[in-house]
């Protein structure tokens, strides 16, 4: 299953927000350098859907496409 999600690095909170059919936001207080925030952001929806993830595209950019495992 692909997902959409978008990016906000260097964030004062941590937080996701559900925008139905156009994904995820999720806010990270990693910076985007040393791909910190990528990582971050695969460790928050592995928490979330319980399942390993994949980062499929957008590797440097805020709009990024992650793939869930069955």
């Amino acid at each position: 299953m692909h997902l959409k999600v978008k990016v906000f690095p260097s964030s004062k909170i941590e937080k996701i927000n559900d925008n139905g059919p156009q994904g995820l936001e999720v806010f990270v207080r990693e910076p985007s350098t040393r791909n910190l925030a990528n990582r971050r952001v695969i460790e928050i929806i592995g928490e979330r859907f319980g399942r390993g993830c994949k980062l499929v595209a957008g590797h440097r950019s805020f709009n990024k496409i992650f793939d869930i495992s069955q």
